[in-house]
């Protein structure tokens, strides 16, 4: 009897888990997930940093923009920082795509990003601003092919 009811339990959890997918559901990356804003702003110390990804979802092996603005308590835009993004998968060691970033407008540094694999990624932005301070901050964001 127990294997009995052991077998029907995890027959009625595959099928409810099929239907939630099949229904665009709560499974992963279902339609019941919120999609990912394309950016995100973001307290560091004393200075605002704004992440921007405007392709969410992002695209598998290819370039991806990004945009990162740096502003200080006052909403001053910061020049002359260097800007780094490493994109990881968290809970996964598929690799780290890593960027530097260029200075096109006071405080605006952009280039691309590059995820590696399908799924969750975290785009770890590092600034390194001119007295040497740093500030690190940590956009989730997904990745598709």
């Amino acid at each position: 009897m127990r294997n009995w009811l052991k077998g029907g339990l995890l027959a009625a959890g595959a099928a409810a888990a099929a239907l939630l997918w099949a229904a665009g559901g709560a499974w992963p990356g279902g339609a019941a997930e919120e999609a990912d804003p394309p950016y995100r702003e973001f307290a560091a110390g004393e200075y605002k940093v704004e992440v921007a990804l405007p392709g969410v979802p992002a695209q598998v092996l290819r370039e991806n923009p990004l945009a990162v603005s740096v502003r200080n308590a006052a909403g001053a835009p910061v020049s002359g920082a260097a800007v780094q993004v490493d994109i990881t998968m968290p809970g996964m060691f598929c690799g780290t795509s890593s960027s530097e970033l260029q200075e096109t407008e006071p405080g605006r540094y952009t280039g691309s990003g590059i995820p590696l694999m399908p799924g969750r990624q975290t785009a770890g932005v590092t600034v390194r601003l001119p007295g040497g301070e740093s500030l690190q901050v940590s956009f989730p964001f997904s990745a598709e092919r």
